[in-house]
């Protein structure tokens, strides 16, 4: 597992409930959509698997989730069902390379939305705040019960995964 350390020293308050889970492998992209992100007064955290993505998404639910569908452990598009299943107010931005097959399959998973990379980093600020906002506007909190990290699974509720 690679962990990646973004610390930025500056000040700006983060907003409540502008809390962003990134999830990326390719760890120059994800510096970049950190910096950016941050750059807007918004709390990211940066995980690059399946298993580490969904502890964070437990343990300190985001406000909206940002998901490369090929990453290691757990498939972004099995994390898609968890997320919507468990937190479905929860929006999820795919920031993927996608080919066109993979579009259809992506909104029958439920995603709110989607990037191709490579992408400008002004979308993908734009498509966060439009799904923040809308977000805050129809949140209704689902309660689930935590997952627990096991040696080489995890355990969500009566979901259980091994990997």
């Amino acid at each position: 597992m690679q962990t990646y350390d973004f610390t930025r020293r500056e000040t700006a308050a983060v907003k409540p409930g502008n809390r962003i889970l990134v999830v990326e492998d390719d760890p120059n992209l994800a510096e970049v959509m950190n910096l950016h992100l941050s750059a807007q007064r918004l709390a990211v955290t940066v995980v690059d698997d399946g298993l580490d993505a969904l502890q964070v998404f437990d343990s300190d639910p985001p406000a909206l989730v940002t998901l490369d569908l090929n990453i290691s452990t757990i498939s972004g598009f099995r994390l898609i069902n968890l997320f919507k299943r468990f937190r479905p107010h929860v929006p999820i931005l795919v920031v993927t390379a996608m080919d066109f097959a993979e579009v259809e399959e992506v909104a029958r998973a439920g995603v709110d939305d989607f990037i191709t990379k490579p992408f400008d980093p002004d979308v993908l600020i734009r498509k966060v705040r439009y799904h923040l906002q809308r977000g805050h506007q129809s949140e209704t909190q689902t309660v689930s019960e935590p997952a627990e990290r096991e040696s080489r699974g995890v355990t969500w509720g009566r979901v259980a995964l091994t990997v």
